[in-house]
């Protein structure tokens, strides 16, 4: 599994460890409850935009309104969240290049 970019640092934060750290809070999750995975690595410096992200969580939530409130609420201006949706995608795999036929391209 490869993250977008995990890294603690106070220099410079990574889109993923602020993200974590907001969802934990808007959750109430532990931080070793959270599995988030993006759908591409970014460099230092580089921007996320349109980054696909997902996570697994052991609860339904029933209000996905209130979370995508909260999660905007928490995180600094220039990291937004724009939708959040209950889903079974896996941003690792559906973004893929595939072929017509739907198989993956190498």
């Amino acid at each position: 599994m490869i993250n977008f970019r995990l890294a603690i640092s106070t220099v410079f934060p990574t889109v993923q460890f602020t993200l974590e750290k907001a969802l934990t809070q808007a959750t109430k999750l532990q931080r070793k409850d959270l599995s988030l995975v993006g759908a591409s690595r970014t460099d230092v410096g580089v921007h996320a935009w349109g980054q696909v992200v997902h996570f697994f969580t052991p609860f339904n939530y029933d209000n996905l309104e209130e979370i995508h409130a909260a999660l905007n609420d928490l995180l600094p201006f220039d990291i937004r969240v724009r939708e959040i949706s209950l889903h079974q995608l896996n941003s690792m795999l559906d973004f893929l290049p595939k072929n017509k036929n739907g198989e993956v391209l190498e």
